[in-house]
């Protein structure tokens, strides 16, 4: 469908890689159209790099992103809602600038290695202390 878009002189598709910080460097929204996810650690990443989140309601939407706060969350498979807040993100200023500024919001040292680790020893030990 790319090849046949109006944009398609915009749109660029890269191969597979394991270091995908560069790209979240260099844009400005990052879209997560998942009908599922785990977590979503790209979604994380991209916070950290200033990103504007537009994303289907998966994985961390509800611990993550606020809805038009410090996201935009939309229903899964809802392609009106997905277009609707993209176009509503490039073309109001007003909008970007409060989302921009709501992912001030994210404490991301929550989500630290340390943390999860921390957590992780925690989890397992109580499972131990149970049989």
């Amino acid at each position: 469908k790319a090849n046949h878009s109006p944009s398609r002189d915009d749109i660029y598709f890269y191969p597979h890689t394991n270091h995908p910080d560069y790209f979240y460097g260099i844009a400005d929204i990052f879209l997560l159209s998942s009908n599922y996810e785990g977590w979503g650690m790209t979604i994380l990443e991209s916070l950290k790099k200033n990103n504007i989140i537009v994303m289907t309601d998966v994985g961390c939407a509800g611990e993550l992103i606020i809805n038009d706060v410090n996201g935009c969350v939309v229903d899964v498979g809802n392609k009106e809602q997905m277009s609707e807040k993209l176009r509503q993100v490039i073309e109001s200023d007003d909008f970007r600038f409060k989302i921009k500024h709501g992912t001030s919001m994210v404490r991301f040292e929550k989500y630290s290695e340390e943390v999860y680790l921390i957590e992780y020893k925690r989890y397992f030990s109580s499972l131990l202390i149970k049989k």
